[in-house]
């Protein structure tokens, strides 16, 4: 089963109390299916997935040909991609986290151009969440264990926004090429005392014009 999401256009908060801190190590898409929602989906065939990583290392620029519009030129349809997050945790003090079982983490993601060609869709509808193109999508995951946040006690932890959720709202990430636009993104991680802690120097994910190819095959 997965955890419930809240799923919203808002404003960008701050904050975070405590002395815990955290930073985002990398930002990886993966091709999971294609097709315009779940009714109509194909899953891509594992020979055929493609994950592109993000990170220092590369300035968080999606490599050439990193992302894909559709799926094959005689299947015009869009890819939907996943998205998995990992962070550090070595400096988060876990008894300033909430109790296990009320922790939450929030992913904000915004397009900085007006641009149709990237979408957060919600694949249960086949709507985009951010119907205005740069619009502010927020993605909230309650309920979680306290070993979500802290992964397995080697410093980092990753999690994944690809599991369907009980709420009915399902977000994949949709690319296009030749209408690029970067794309800014934070986490926060509520703590216990109500406030929540943005990660440290939240990336920028760059676009380049090379990164979305036009088919996946």
């Amino acid at each position: 089963m997965g955890v419930p999401i809240f799923l919203g256009v808002c404003q960008q908060a701050s904050g975070g109390g405590g002395s815990s801190a955290f930073g985002i190590s990398s930002w990886a898409t993966v091709t999971v299916t294609y097709g315009a929602s779940n009714s109509t989906a194909q899953e891509i065939p594992k020979a055929q997935a493609v994950t592109s990583t993000m990170n220092v290392g590369n300035a968080f620029t999606i490599p050439d040909d990193g992302v894909f519009f559709n799926y094959a030129f005689g299947t015009p349809v869009r890819v939907n991609h996943g998205l998995e997050v990992t962070f550090d945790t070595f400096a988060i003090v876990e008894s300033e986290l909430p109790a296990d079982g009320a922790c939450q983490i929030t992913f904000e993601i915004q397009a900085q151009e007006p641009t149709t060609g990237f979408q957060v869709i919600d694949m249960n509808t086949g709507d985009p969440i951010n119907e205005e193109p740069n619009a502010l999508v927020t993605l909230v995951y309650p309920n979680l264990a306290r070993s979500t946040i802290m992964g397995e006690g080697l410093g980092f932890s990753s999690f994944n926004i690809l599991v369907p959720n009980a709420a009915g709202t399902n977000p994949f990430l949709r690319f296009a090429q030749f209408d690029p636009t970067n794309i800014d993104f934070n986490m926060k991680i509520l703590m216990a005392d109500g406030t929540e802690m943005s990660a440290t120097n939240p990336p920028t994910i760059i676009q380049t014009e090379l990164s979305c190819k036009a088919v996946l095959v």
